[in-house]
């Protein structure tokens, strides 16, 4: 890799000249420092090909991995078995949205993924006789809501934390080049393909030019548009973003998740979940109370986001609770020891003044995770040739820590398999200098007065509009307006926006101004496709469409864009595992 000069100047005048033009190369580039992007970067390592890894915070600790609770994938299984679990993650956790090979395949996967990050040094929580502490989640199997084994690395909470600390000691371990502090602002396309990437290393204000035979987006699900995530902050949608502006199409962005149970206090905790699910070894579950003694969730949901976020619903239709509170989680049936040994968040709530033997926390509802993503076939590659997608980018998958790993191998194999097959592409120059010549122009400072805004100024705006009228349970009318004040945000003020300072290093707002374009265009995208769907399917719910429509709606929803305005279409889902049969009768 090329050694970068540093900047000089004091002073910017905004040319290319005082944002130092790295210009670096790899056969494999892989955006995103996750779980996904990590074993991404390592599989494409043991393939004897050169990778780079792209991350926009720190490596293993920033994103949406560390905050995954399990792995919700069976240690035993039966062919037989093996065939109901796909079918009933299919209907169950993905509601038909999905491409049903791609989830098979990564199911198959899965234990390979899980017995490699053994061997790396994981630990999956054991009992003393050496057998698997074994957790449940609520979902569906065989037609009827049952509890999914899934293996914990070694409490609820603590799994993706644990996961990424082991993926980034082998990423190191293997000399594996990575550059921290760094966003994708740009995927580079020439002729239908991918040549490579532009990037802000914000930590030292540099624009990077990279080359590469393969560009694998590991970005995450892009959920970080509203204004309560349980997820970063960071995870603003910069993967799905460039991706829709280099060619390819985004899938399924109106199928968004909620978590019903995160903290309500402190405010600052509010993307905290409470993991409300069951608990081994009892797997007895939370109980939720409307107030603190009316209880209002039958155990059976309490497994299942889908329907724990419908019984919330229901109660703030009623006018019982509402979004930021009025329902509380009870442990006060569980024994202290097994809180103590299985809920990661245990020692956080202590000293939060909780004794869970007495108490009961006050639940918010927040988002959990956008389902659908960029558009990949079964090989994880795009409609743009060398453009691949894994992890929380891709989609619509099944969101999750096996899922993340699986899609991991495929498209570190894809990709690797395309490197060897061709030479390290040519860029187009004047394409990477318009680039880096946007970006630069961010950075203009703009006299601050009472007209002006800052990036955060309109990112919290946005975060806000999105939150109030794209709720869990949606309206044409508020769709409507939400998409109408977005676009007159986007019209009025981004041309008022200003960066205070000119540096260019560690300047965070410039970060938050490129940041700032790709929420706008995310979320347009996840409104428009919201519009359109005239149903109610799993975690997406109309109020003026209450029900499933599998005649008109079994379909994929695509959104591409043109001259920088988002078109949509629809595209047939194959049913090849699993039919609407398959499905447990939702209760709207």
């Amino acid at each position: 890799m090329s050694q970068t000069a540093r900047i000089t100047s004091t002073k910017s005048r905004f040319g290319l000249q005082e944002a130092v033009n790295d210009h670096l190369s790899t056969d494999v580039l892989v955006v995103g420092g996750g779980v996904a992007g990590m074993y991404t970067a390592i599989n494409v390592d043991r393939l004897g090909l050169s990778v780079l890894l792209v991350v926009k915070g720190l490596l293993g600790k920033s994103g949406v991995s560390p905050q995954a609770g399990i792995f919700t994938f069976p240690p035993e299984y039966t062919p037989e078995t093996f065939d109901q679990m796909v079918k009933d993650r299919i209907a169950g956790y993905a509601y038909f949205i999905c491409d049903q090979e791609l989830v098979r395949k990564s199911h198959e996967l899965s234990p390979r993924a899980l017995g490699d990050l053994e061997d790396l040094g994981l630990y999956f929580r054991r009992y003393d006789d050496g057998s698997l502490v074994i957790a449940s989640m609520g979902g569906i199997q065989g037609g009827e809501m049952k509890q999914p084994w899934g293996t914990l690395a070694t409490k609820w909470g603590n799994s993706g934390r644990n996961t990424c600390s082991v993926l980034r000691s082998e990423i190191v371990r293997r000399g594996v080049k990575f550059i921290e502090n760094a966003t994708i602002t740009s995927v580079l396309v020439k002729d239908g393909e991918a040549k490579g990437i532009v990037a802000l290393d914000y930590l030292n204000g540099k624009l990077l030019t990279i080359t590469a035979k393969s560009v694998i987006l590991a970005t995450g699900p892009g959920a970080s548009i509203w204004t309560y995530y349980s997820g970063s902050s960071e995870n603003t949608g910069d993967g799905h973003a460039v991706a829709l502006r280099a060619g390819a199409e985004l899938s399924s962005m109106e199928m968004v998740q909620w978590h019903m149970a995160c903290l309500a206090w402190p405010y600052s905790l509010r993307r905290q979940e409470a993991y409300p699910f069951p608990l081994p070894p009892s797997q007895q579950a939370p109980r939720f109370f409307i107030g603190r003694q009316e209880r209002f969730m039958p155990d059976a949901e309490v497994g299942s986001k889908a329907l724990q976020a419908n019984a919330v619903a229901q109660a703030i239709i009623k006018g019982a609770v509402n979004r930021r509170g009025g329902y509380y989680a009870s442990y006060q049936h569980f024994s202290t020891k097994d809180l103590k040994e299985f809920l990661g968040p245990f020692l956080m709530l202590k000293r939060l003044g909780y004794d869970l033997s007495k108490d009961t926390i006050e639940c918010a509802m927040s988002i959990y995770s956008i389902y659908g993503g960029i558009r990949v076939n079964t090989e994880c590659e795009t409609k743009i040739k060398g453009l691949y997608a894994a992890g929380g980018a891709a989609g619509p998958i099944i969101p999750g820590l096996y899922m993340s790993l699986a899609t991991g191998i495929i498209a570190a194999e894809s990709a690797g398999n395309r490197a060897r097959a061709i030479e390290l592409p040519d860029l187009d120059l004047e394409q990477a200098e318009r680039e880096k010549a946007r970006v630069l122009n961010l950075l203009k400072v703009r006299t601050a007065n009472e007209s002006s805004y800052s990036p955060m100024q309109i990112k919290k705006i946005l975060r806000e509009v999105m939150w109030e009228k794209m709720d869990f349970i949606k309206t044409e009318t508020g769709m409507k307006e939400c998409l109408e004040r977005l676009r007159a945000i986007r019209l009025e003020m981004l041309p008022k926006m200003r960066v205070r300072s000119d540096t260019t290093r560690f300047n965070v707002e410039w970060l938050d101004a490129v940041e700032l374009l790709n929420m706008f265009d995310l979320a347009e995208v996840v409104i428009a496709s919201s519009l359109m769907r005239k149903e109610s399917r799993g975690p997406f719910r109309r109020a003026d469409f209450p029900a499933i429509d599998d005649k008109n709606w079994l379909v994929f929803i695509l959104a591409r864009m043109q001259n920088s305005s988002i078109t949509l279409d629809t595209a047939p889902i194959e049913l090849k595992y699993a039919k609407p049969s398959d499905r447990f009768e939702w209760k709207h």
